[in-house]
């Protein structure tokens, strides 16, 4: 399946964002264009995922739609993760268009 990837502003350029970006352990607003569709997703290492766990306060959950876990969030580790799930067949469980509005 042919898709494309388009990175938030400065990501692909800046290295001090790169490095700020896996240092924080997220990045939002990752838009995944396939033939079918046009996706906004998030992307959240297990450090940033096991601190968003310990201030649910008192909702007892957290939610994030199109959320993907991923070791370290990085380039190649984003790219691989979606290559990945669209190959499995698991573009389906996205939800299209702009889901949530940009996010630090």
């Amino acid at each position: 399946m042919k898709f494309k990837i388009i990175f938030p502003k400065d990501f692909d350029e800046d290295e001090l964002v790169k490095f700020e970006t896996e240092s924080k352990g997220y990045l939002y607003n990752v838009i995944l264009e396939t033939e079918n569709n046009k996706y906004n997703l998030c992307f959240y290492d297990v450090e940033r995922l096991k601190q968003s766990k310990e201030n649910i306060g008192n909702t007892n959950y957290f939610f994030e739609p199109n959320l993907i876990v991923v070791d370290i969030v990085n380039k190649d580790n984003i790219f691989h993760s979606i290559s990945d799930i669209l190959e499995k067949g698991f573009e389906m469980l996205f939800l299209p268009g702009n889901v949530y509005s940009s996010k630090s």
